[in-house]
């Protein structure tokens, strides 16, 4: 019915389509959050609000629906780049609605703008690189198209250019069916990908670790990367030992756990020299 009403076949409709259906769901669901709070009394003593994101949920749901059966007709070529393109509308759209948002809550709140809730587009977000990454017969052959399309939809909306988004976004590039998948392709044709995203990371970090005292939100945005940087230690230590270089360039130089863990990488099939071989041994 939506493909029939020019739905991800003429652009104007397609873009104002995913345009008011991404503010739409938004909305709704930050407007639960304040019958939940008001419903719940542990949520006021505490000051949490639960949201409700069974509209979310739905709206991902039909927005993969859409990108997995498209099909304007021609060879299997031409309907995969037809895919690829709808879903990197549906994305920009998503981003550009957020940023939006972003920027329009900072301006009603002038200089007490202080929280901007980014749960509903992380939720957003996430339900999308599930249902499109996970292992499909229509998507797998396009599945480096589909991880590059996220991978610049993240590298917009990188903590430089949303820092109250910086949690999610680093829970949405650390994914396993994202950055998993990302360094699995074969022929490391993922690795850029991964490479640009992980110098987004450490660029907006830099000017906070290279200050003394670290406030509470960037030591534990800090832990989070230091969790991820040991998962690709252990996984794809190829992958940290390509990029080292420009990893240490944009790292401080007083982050020494940070650049001894990158440092410390090596290919699997490397065997390392003993740093006490016997003829040292002896004169010891």
């Amino acid at each position: 019915l939506l493909q029939q009403n020019g739905v991800g076949k003429v652009e104007e409709q397609t873009e104002r389509f995913l345009r008011l259906s991404t503010d739409v769901v938004v909305e709704a669901c930050l407007k639960s959050a304040v019958a939940g709070e008001a419903a719940s009394n542990a949520d006021q003593e505490t000051g949490g609000k639960v949201l409700n994101y069974n509209v979310i949920d739905s709206y991902a749901k039909l927005a993969s629906l859409l990108v997995r059966y498209m099909n304007g007709g021609g060879s299997p070529e031409q309907v995969a780049h037809q895919r690829l393109t709808l879903l990197n509308k549906v994305l920009g759209v998503t981003v550009r609605t957020m940023m939006a948002n972003y920027e329009r809550s900072k301006q009603e709140a002038g200089s007490n703008f202080a929280h901007w809730d980014q749960r509903p587009w992380f939720r957003l977000l996430l339900n999308l690189v599930h249902e499109l990454n996970s292992p499909s017969p229509t998507l797998d052959p396009i599945s480096l198209g589909i991880l590059s399309v996220f991978g610049s939809a993240f590298h917009v909306v990188q903590p430089l250019v949303i820092p109250a988004f910086a949690f999610a976004w680093l829970e949405l590039i650390s994914h396993r069916m994202f950055l998993s998948n990302l360094l699995l392709i074969k022929g490391q044709k993922g690795w850029g990908v991964a490479h640009q995203l992980l110098i987004d990371l450490f660029l907006f970090l830099e000017p906070h670790l290279r200050k003394t005292e670290l406030t509470d939100a960037i030591k534990q945005l800090y832990k989070g990367t230091l969790r991820v940087l040991l998962v690709l230690l252990h996984d794809f230590p190829s992958f940290l030992a390509g990029y080292h270089l420009s990893f240490c360039n944009v790292i401080p130089e007083n982050c020494v756990q940070l650049r001894n863990l990158i440092l410390s990488a090596f290919p699997r099939g490397m065997v390392l020299p003993d740093p006490f071989p016997r003829s040292i041994l002896k004169l010891l």
